[in-house]
């Protein structure tokens, strides 16, 4: 994947190695998407305490706001 075609927010920031089980190292890719807690109404369902994000105005879980992210760069 071209990471330039990635939004400003989810363009990756650094990199992490990580061994793998065949015991290659390989470096992979990190971004950092900073979002505030959801501030307004609570949530009946937070599937077993997942924090809640807000993601321009809306309440998401950290996947969501990922996908939306995606979606809205699209």
């Amino acid at each position: 994947m071209d990471l330039y075609l990635l939004p400003l927010s989810l363009r990756p920031a650094s990199s992490e190695a990580r061994t793998l089980p065949s015991g290659r190292i390989v470096r992979v890719a990190k971004s950092l998407l900073a979002l505030d807690i959801w501030k307004g109404s609570p949530l009946i369902d937070t599937h077993g305490g997942k924090p809640v994000l807000d993601y321009r105005g809306r309440p998401a879980f950290a996947e969501l706001a990922i996908l939306w992210a995606l979606m809205d760069a699209a």
